[in-house]
């Protein structure tokens, strides 16, 4: 399932074919919309449309080029269509310094009251930004005291210091149909850098329509063009995107509409991976699963590229076979999830050794700390099952490790994972040391480590799992 996270779905361009649009935009898998308003006309439009159309939901506001035709008591009239059910948003509003159809002070005035009023509605704003990156984080940072806001940058077109103030205020960051073009070169490389929690995708219909179609009335039937694009610049499939920014629409609308079953067993790109317990030996301050118990209640944590990885009990070794399938498909299967695989030894070695038997390579994702935790070497166990290892390793120096990766065993965690690397070297076809990239780590010196010890080296990008 696709979500069009912004459309105009409900305006003219639409009176003649809507149903025929709509029909065809459930045939294209795009199930959920958000008729987003752009005046006090369009707005209520949208929310007659959300009224009587399943999976249609509508944003109301007046956006900075239409402030001087709005009435005055606007306002007014957006406060009460923001207290109908089916709304979910206030907007589009923001500034827009490139048409420049209304005076830049006007434009911030409307924009504090959008913002107001999303406040007090408890709702996530929609932001209409051109030309005008900084001027509108600069009003959104005044006006929530540098604390998170919830909202969207949309038809994100901005250089990446932007995306990334946005995101650190709070902000989710949405692409349309501008990013497929040749000529965007720029978005294509910011598109890879929004974290995996705050990428959106959208249409903006009847406007910007992607490549092949952007000389054509725009729908959000099109929205796989974008999705596709983004899968392509993010490195994963269009049904990972699908997911992941399905999971972020819901998040920030509260649609209920994400899929949040809890995941043992999970697809991303080509590989199948086993989630089988989210207890660790370690606490690694960088890990998902760690930020997640510190927050609390914000199980959005737990989210790999869209999959909800806390599992409220650990699967049976047949539990995990069941759910696994067909696994042909699969180029390899993986135990990995957030938590220790090594910690069930006897799930891991029964199900690899069934998956083995299959033809299928198998692999696990540890921090190395199998033999610390069982006190005694597993790798003879291991290497009657795996065909690769990659041991989170993350730094060439002990006292480092201790402070970034936090381990149960102690002080004598970091010998230990060095002399497991070193034993499944010798037993097990294929072995990878990973690293975090953080700022703090000396990716060198770990390469360098990793070369002397004669194993591959694999660098994993800061606040990106999966």
């Amino acid at each position: 399932m696709m979500v069009d996270t912004h459309s105009h779905i409900q305006v003219t361009e639409f009176d003649s074919d809507r149903d025929t649009v709509l029909e065809r935009s459930r045939l294209a898998d795009v199930r959920v919309l958000m008729a987003v308003g752009i005046d006090v006309e369009t707005s209520r439009a949208a929310v007659e449309l959300a009224e009587k159309e399943d999976g249609i939901f509508a944003s109301v506001g007046v956006q900075p080029n239409g402030l001087l035709d709005a009435p005055s008591d606007w306002v007014d009239q957006i406060r009460s269509m923001m207290k109908h059910p089916r709304v979910k948003a206030i907007g589009e509003t923001g500034m827009d310094l490139y048409r420049n159809r209304t005076e830049p002070e006007m434009q911030r005035e409307a924009f504090v009251k959008h913002l107001e009023l999303a406040r007090e509605a408890g709702l996530p704003a929609i932001m209409h930004s051109r030309a005008a990156g900084k001027e509108v984080l600069d009003v959104i940072e005044k006006f929530s005291g540098g604390e998170q806001f919830r909202g969207v940058m949309h038809c994100f077109t901005e250089k990446e210091p932007i995306m990334r103030r946005a995101v650190k205020l709070g902000l989710h960051v949405s692409f349309a149909g501008p990013l497929t073009y040749p000529i965007s070169r720029k978005s294509r490389e910011v598109v890879k850098r929004v974290p995996d929690s705050r990428v959106l995708v959208e249409t903006d219909s009847p406007y910007l329509g992607a490549e092949p179609v952007k000389h054509r009335r725009n729908e959000p039937a099109y929205l796989r063009y974008v999705m596709t694009k983004v899968a392509e610049m993010r490195r994963i499939s269009p049904r990972d995107a699908s997911r992941i920014t399905t999971v972020n629409a819901d998040n920030l609308f509260g649609l209920g509409i994400a899929d949040r079953t809890p995941k043992t067993v999970y697809g991303i790109r080509s590989a199948l991976y086993l989630n089988i317990t989210n207890r660790c030996t370690g606490n690694c301050t960088f890990c998902p699963r760690v930020s997640a118990m510190e927050a609390g209640d914000d199980d959005t944590r737990w989210y790999v590229k869209g999959h909800n990885l806390k599992i409220d009990r650990e699967p049976t070794a047949e539990e995990l076979i069941t759910d696994m399938g067909e696994i042909s498909p699969y180029r390899e299967v993986v135990f990995c999830g957030l938590g220790e695989p090594t910690m069930r030894l006897e799930v891991l070695l029964e199900v690899a050794k069934r998956v083995r038997a299959q033809g299928q390579r198998v692999r696990l994702d540890t921090n190395g700390h199998g033999n610390l935790y069982h006190g005694r070497s597993i790798v003879p166990d291991l290497r009657e099952v795996l065909d690769a290892v990659s041991i989170s390793l993350n730094t060439a120096d002990p006292d480092q490790y201790a402070k970034l990766c936090r381990p149960e065993a102690g002080a004598s965690a970091y010998e230990g994972v060095l002399s497991f690397i070193r034993e499944c070297k010798e037993n097990i076809p294929e072995v990878t040391v990973t690293a975090v990239e953080m700022p703090e780590i000396s990716v060198p010196e770990v390469k360098k480590l990793a070369h002397s010890l004669g194993v591959k080296y694999h660098g994993r990008k800061h606040d990106e799992v999966g």
